[in-house]
């Protein structure tokens, strides 16, 4: 009997340890920010009942001090009300308002009588009466609120409206927050199924907590029966089964936006919805494989949806890949194999976009019209590639187009005249009116045969070409202009280095952008010359942009210069925050830091500027402007003087305002900003031009041959 007895006792105190080791365990693999946010929220919510606990002694406490009698609130017509969001009736709201009034005449009576009849102890009870007066009024004040009154169908609308802005595969979230308000909003956003059917990034795992797979279940119910969007996340990870997708297939009626980055094993999970996909309209395939795609898999789940119209096709060798081509109207595809193109162009006649990222391979296309097709984007990996696809394509409704090569060096010499033909078979005039491409091989004279045969371009981005085919972008009044709408002009420059290049530049802003704007230019002939509204030199690194800068501005390096550039320097040493670079870490501990910034502002403060040159050759006064942005208590003692220096430029640099034309935008552009820009006409915007134009053009944007690999 003692035997079973210590045996049940050892017992326990070995499940007691083995619950305590596994509880340890389970706290010691929560990161340590995920236990600082629990605990600062308990000591907030134990602040707050403390608070409220605090407040309702004082009330019982005080109340029943004599002395206070005279000032007595008048009771709440609604206390009801008071702890719901529900709207008063307009009997209530008369109420309400009546006993604000009284509320306000208590309150008036309060702040006089502390003024007037000042006591120690009396003063005390008189503020906290003073407290529950202003809590009375703003309580019953929210009661009534405008929100109260609002319409369930109007907060639905207003809670589509908000959430849709965040509606993106890879930032759908659930709205959480709007469901936990209150139990009237509560009730709301679980009524509107729309607010539920975007699941946030489903991080595939190997093993699924029950607790995650109950909680994705309860969001695919609140959904209904609205078109639901979701984002797999398992990069070479193989699943031929997972709840998580069962749990998915068993909803595939009503799948709207699907986007899965998974291995062809985990996409084939997906089997089950086959055939049951009415409603799809996107769909994202990143096929990411560890070895060598299978040549014998086939991905046919998509085959056949009925609403399919957009598709992205990223991965090493999805050549057998199946979808509904011929209903399509945006097929975009990067692939280090042969892929699907030749039937996405051959069948896909309701094309209206058509990306194609490392298209490597000569494959033997027919002869195709693609009516509808009015974007094509390529990055090419060789010459045959452009001429297998080019001279078999036929485009009468092209608008855009854009083409680059994997190397840095473009696409092959025989991209423009094969380009000229295609535009010269589709239609006469071409309606072209973006056209984008990187290339080092053109010959003279191809580009202007090229831009003849499209009259109606708006938007050009290219290499700096020939000079022959630069000199013609020259508009001479009475000859007939090539390219007449143009109105944006981008050219990527390794280096201008020619007086004869920077003479042409020079030329083509004169003479396109300086001319008169007009409004109404759909009202005018096909012959006339529009202005050219922006004309930007792109370059790839930002020393080379501040070389090519000072020359085309023709600005001749001085002894003052480079004593300014001297300083500069040693601004950038001490402050190197000021080009955008670390901050050093030993800066904390050095005493003398502050003195050696102090000290270079003297030798900064008694130069005297003659030749306003030698301070944009510089750089100088842009680097004290960005100073004078520095927030922090470091950065404060510096701020007087270089203020002071900036003052003292001022003026000389408001008149080299009016010989300067180039100017730097972002950190790799030069822009040309004509005459009677309306930025020249006010002092504030001038001078922040002269430091630097923020640019308006996203990286990826200014980029583009960098980011066509990444089509989402």
């Amino acid at each position: 009997m003692v035997n079973a007895t210590l045996r049940l006792r050892w017992l326990q105190i070995k499940i007691a340890w083995c619950t305590t080791r596994r509880a340890v365990a389970t706290i010691s693999r929560k990161p340590a920010s995920a236990i600082k946010r629990r605990t600062k929220s308990a000591k907030k919510k134990a602040a707050r009942l403390g608070a409220a606990a605090s407040e309702a002694t004082k009330d019982k406490l005080l109340l029943s001090l004599p002395g206070t009698s005279e000032f007595t609130l008048p009771d709440s017509p609604c206390p009801h009300i008071l702890l719901s969001n529900k709207p008063p009736s307009n009997s209530e709201a008369i109420l309400i308002r009546q006993v604000i009034s009284e509320a306000y005449l208590v309150l008036c009576r309060l702040q006089v009588s502390l003024q007037e009849e000042p006591s120690r102890g009396l003063d005390t009870v008189k503020k906290h009466k003073l407290g529950r007066a202003r809590r009375f009024i703003r309580d019953h004040k929210a009661v009534l609120s405008p929100i109260r009154r609002i319409p369930p169908e109007l907060i639905e609308y207003i809670f589509i409206l908000a959430y849709n802005r965040w509606n993106y595969p890879r930032r759908a979230h659930p709205p959480w927050a709007l469901s936990q308000v209150s139990h009237s909003w509560r009730s709301i956003a679980l009524s509107v199924s729309a607010l539920w059917s975007s699941i946030p990034m489903i991080f595939l795992k190997k093993r699924v907590s029950p607790s995650y797979l109950k909680g994705f279940k309860d969001l695919l119910a609140r959904s209904r029966d609205a078109p639901i969007n979701f984002y797999i996340y398992a990069p070479g990870k193989a699943y031929p089964s997972h709840p998580i997708i069962d749990a998915l297939v068993c909803h595939s009626e009503r799948w709207k936006s699907v986007a899965i980055d998974s291995t062809s094993t985990t996409v084939l999970a997906f089997h089950g919805a086959k055939g049951r996909l009415a409603t799809l309209h996107s769909l994202i395939l990143e096929i990411s494989e560890v070895w060598r795609y299978p040549g014998d898999t086939l991905i046919d789940i998509f085959e056949v949806a009925a609403k399919l119209k957009e598709v992205r096709v990223n991965g090493p060798y999805p050549a057998t890949v199946k979808l509904p081509f011929s209903q399509l109207t945006s097929y975009k595809e990067c692939l280090r194999g042969r892929g699907v193109t030749e039937q996405a162009i051959e069948t896909g006649m309701s094309l209206t976009t058509l990306e194609l990222a490392r298209y490597g391979e000569s494959i033997p296309l027919p002869k195709v019209t693609l009516d509808s097709l009015t974007t094509l984007k390529v990055q090419f990996d060789g010459a045959p590639a452009e001429q297998s696809l080019l001279e078999n394509l036929t485009l009468p409704a092209i608008n855009e187009m854009q083409f680059t090569g994997c190397s840095f060096t473009g696409c092959s010499e025989h991209l423009i005249p094969l380009l000229t033909s295609m535009i010269n078979r589709s239609r006469v005039p071409c309606m072209l009116r973006k056209f984008s491409f990187r290339t080092m091989f053109l010959e003279s004279g191809d580009l202007t045969t090229f831009l003849r045969c499209v009259p109606y371009l708006a938007e050009l981005n290219m290499p700096i070409p020939p000079l022959e085919d630069l000199k013609n972008l020259i508009y001479e009044e009475g000859e007939p202009p090539l390219v007449p709408c143009l109105e944006n002009l981008t050219m990527a420059c390794d280096a201008i280095r020619k007086e004869e290049t920077g003479r042409i530049l020079h030329a083509i802003a004169t003479t396109r952008c300086e001319l008169e704007d007009n409004d109404a230019y759909s009202a005018l002939p096909l012959g006339v010359c529009r202005r050219l509204r922006s004309l930007r030199l792109t370059f790839a690194s930002t020393s080379a942009c501040a070389y090519e800068h000072r020359f085309l501005e023709n600005w001749v390096p001085s002894d003052l210069s480079a004593f300014l550039i001297k300083q500069q320097d040693r601004l950038l040493d001490e402050l190197p925050e000021l080009s955008r670079q670390p901050v050093p870490r030993r800066r904390k501990f050095d005493l003398q830091w502050s003195d050696r910034v102090a000290g270079i502002f003297p030798a900064i403060e008694n130069v005297d500027i003659e030749n306003v040159n030698d301070i944009f050759i510089s750089g100088l006064h842009t680097t004290l402007h960005h100073l004078t942005r520095q927030s922090g208590d470091a950065y404060r003692g510096f701020h007087a003087r270089t203020g002071q220096i900036l003052d003292k430029w001022r003026p000389i640099l408001q008149k080299g305002l009016q010989d300067r034309r180039w100017f730097v935008k972002g950190e790799l552009s030069i822009v040309y900003v004509p005459i009677n820009d309306e930025i020249r006409s006010s002092p504030p915007e001038a001078l922040d031009i002269l430091h630097g134009m923020k640019d308006d053009m996203r990286f990826p944007d200014l980029c583009w041959p960098l980011y066509m690999l990444y089509l989402y």
